[in-house]
């Protein structure tokens, strides 16, 4: 009966008892048997045994086998869930089932009644479930508001009870009337110890509940707690003081609390802290892996000695009910190295052992060569413990449970399996089962790309389309020298003009074929560019900036020259943009040339009278101000041209100006002003002049006694 499964918290603190100190010497069991019970290749669960009925968990069901029988009958749970944890006692199964999609994983714990076929939700939202049940009993640690206590359920009246309160209990068991936990972080515990390596761990409690007297007793241990199981008057646990707790192995410890005397179980220093030992009767098994090994030990309390269960070195979970020990073992070692993965095994101590019947299977039973094949024991009876495998081809195995072989040479093979454990051997031959044919005959064959023709440089892809056989090697010859080995599709240049032989060369272990394209690719000369070329205007006024456009034909050019007729040129442009700034008639030439040849192919095109620039018209000045008369000082805007917004004003007429000069009638003046604005400082008649200019011109407007300005301290405002 399967008591806790997996550590999933620390235990801490505790006070020193005394131990036994009595060094064992291990043996190896013999004179028993030993059978697989699981099919499933895959995370198979940790078993639990009650009477002759087995359970564990795969994935999303629940196995339950009958050791009678041998009828393994699968309990589905619900979709999208995983078991774990699983536990027997009598007809009643608990367990443990969580979706892994939620956020965040939450655990439930359900019982199954085994004759009825009926499940019953006991507790969800559990972060810590590893159940154990006795009778119609069922205990395990619950997490609420940041406190882990112990809870028990009876099945019969349906009443879940709380049984501590303190906050910090872990790893229940329960045997008739008692449950034993793991009590840290609790003021009882008396301060830490430092364990052989120096490092410093708390002492732990166990706590004993007595159902019948509602009395809580509590022991003190002499180090530090994991997964305390309980079995008539002892308690049995794993204990990190004598070892480095940090690499996660310890000892076995009992506690009789009939007598109060604590004892020392073993002494490898190497049980699994993450295993839960077991117990029944005065046998007790736990998980140890020392050498470097997992293996299973028991120890017997009558007779003082230890003895060596398992012997494949991946052995783990024990629990132990009469004179069967359950296990997961993974000597499959399926994935290579994966521990998770395992098949269940039972172990029976008085049973005789059973001779193995020699079977196997493969993956394949034929192909072509090389052929790797993968073959897998499927012996029945005994439990092998040696295998040996004869491929038929002068190679063999030893020792490999499965084996992967792979044959080189055409044939027919026959396959023996010889299997041994030690209440004998079998061996089986499976008569012309691997077939091996020769590779199929290669006939290389390819294909270039889109086209087989271009100009210079061309860029080609090839691709192998041979037949038969599959090639393992390719060799690629372009004939222009250059060559491409080990590529399936090969990408290459051709740079120079000509006719070209693609040839092909494909091998596997069978044969080798070759076959040669003459005159396949075709390469021309680049083709000669055609100079031409376009503008968005050809005739204007001074300045006239013109964009001028390549548009020439046939090859693309790589470079341009632009002369534009009025001694100005442009280099390596492809196209161009240029002010004219005179008149006149000018003549626009274009060269271009490609990569070819820049002597043989270089291309002109001259336009002449292409772009025809005039003379810009003589500006005819006119004028207006803002006023003409009043006071001195007086403030005049002069604008030779007329805003919108301006009610009095002038039109200048005839060419664009380029420069302006305006004389005020005193004595002032101003350049380059397009609107002016002057101060009249004294009385008097004031005579203005606007003088405008461009390329082809000039011309003055004179406007006599424009501007009146008067004294403001004249009576009137006359002029003295």
């Amino acid at each position: 009966m399967k008591i806790n499964k997996k550590l999933y918290s620390i235990a801490l603190a505790s006070t020193i008892l005394f131990f036994v100190c009595s060094i064992l010497i291990s043996s190896v069991a013999l004179a028993a048997q030993e059978i697989r019970l699981s099919e499933d290749i895959g995370e198979n669960g940790e078993p639990s045994i009650y009477g002759d009925k087995v359970v564990w968990s795969y994935w999303d069901k629940i196995h339950l086998y009958d050791l009678k029988t041998g009828n393994d009958t699968t309990i589905s749970i619900p979709e999208h869930y995983n078991a774990a944890h699983s536990a027997i006692y009598d007809n009643k199964i608990v367990c443990c089932i969580c979706n892994v999609n939620e956020n965040p994983v939450r655990d439930r714990l359900y019982v199954y009644d085994i004759l009825n076929s009926t499940s019953s939700l006991i507790a969800e939202n559990l972060s810590h479930c590893v159940p154990d049940i006795y009778s119609d009993r069922i205990v395990w640690a619950e997490e609420r508001n940041s406190k882990i206590d112990v809870y028990m359920y009876n099945i019969s009246t349906q009443m879940k009870t709380q049984i501590t309160t303190n906050g910090s209990a872990n790893n229940p068991s329960i045997y008739e009337n008692k449950i034993v936990w793991v009590v840290w972080e609790d003021s009882w515990c008396n301060g830490t110890i430092i364990d052989k390596n120096n490092n410093s761990i708390s002492r732990d409690s166990i706590c004993i509940y007595d159902l019948s007297t509602k009395k809580e007793t509590r022991i003190s241990t002499g180090g530090r707690t994991y997964n305390p199981v309980i079995y008539g008057d002892r308690i049995i646990w794993h204990d990190s003081h004598n070892s480095d707790f940090t690499k996660g192995t310890g000892e076995v410890y009992m506690y009789n609390f009939s007598t109060e005397k604590e004892s020392r179980i073993s002494y490898s220093e190497q049980s699994s802290l993450g295993s839960s030992p077991a117990i029944y009767g005065d046998r007790i098994v736990w998980q140890d892996c020392r050498n470097g090994k997992e293996d299973i030990y028991m120890y017997n309390l009558s007779t003082q000695k230890e003895t060596q269960i398992t012997t494949s070195g991946n052995a783990y979970d024990p629990d132990i009910y009469g004179d069967r020990i359950v296990y997961r073992d993974n000597r499959q070692r399926l994935p290579p190295g994966d521990g998770y993965f395992s098949d269940i095994y039972m172990y029976d101590l008085t049973a005789k052992p059973i001779e193995p019947q020699a079977g196997f299977t493969s993956n394949v039973t034929s192909g072509t060569a090389p052929l790797t094949v993968l073959f897998t024991d499927t012996s029945t009876g005994g439990v092998s413990t040696s295998w040996y495998w004869d491929t038929g081809d002068g190679i063999y195995s030893k020792h490999a449970m499965n084996a992967t072989h792979t044959f080189t040479k055409p044939g027919v093979y026959n396959v023996t399996l010889t299997v041994a454990n030690e209440a004998g051997n079998s061996t089986v031959t499976k008569q012309n089962y691997i077939v091996v044919t020769s590779p199929e005959t290669l006939v290389a064959d390819f294909l270039a790309g889109v086209t087989t023709s271009g100009p210079a440089p061309l860029d080609m892809r090839f691709d192998d389309i041979s037949t038969g056989g599959v090639p393992i090697s390719w060799y690629w010859d372009f004939g222009d020298g250059i060559n491409s080995k080990h590529a399936m599709n090969a990408t290459h240049t051709f740079t120079k003009p000509g006719f070209y032989n693609v040839t092909l060369t494909v091998a596997n272990e069978a044969s080798i074929s070759t076959v040669t394209k003459r005159r396949y690719i075709n390469v021309t000369s680049p083709k000669i560019s055609v100079a031409d070329f376009s503008a968005n205007v050809t005739s204007g006024k001074v300045p006239l900036t013109v964009s001028f456009t390549d548009t020439s034909t046939g090859g693309v050019p790589t470079s341009w020259y632009w002369d534009f007729g009025d001694g100005s040129y442009s280099k390596h442009a492809m196209n161009a943009t240029h002010t004219f700034t005179k008149p006149g008639f000018y003549n626009v030439t274009l060269t271009v040339a490609n990569e070819e040849s820049i002597s043989t192919r270089i291309s002109t095109v001259t336009e002449w009278v292409y772009i025809s620039v005039t003379s810009p018209e003589t500006p005819v000045a006119d004028f207006s101000a803002n006023v003409t008369s009043g006071t001195a000082p007086l403030t005049v805007l002069f604008a030779a041209t007329r805003p919108r917004t301006l009610v009095y004003s002038g039109i200048v007429t005839g060419g664009v100006p380029t420069s302006w000069y305006w004389d005020f009638g005193d004595g002032i003046n101003s350049k380059h002003a397009m609107n002016v604005t002057h101060t009249f400082t004294k009385p008097g008649n004031y005579t203005v002049g606007l003088t405008v200019e461009n390329a082809s011109g000039n011309s003055t407007a004179t406007r006599l006694g424009y501007i009146v300005v008067t004294d403001p301290k004249t009576p009137g405002g006359r002029l003295q």
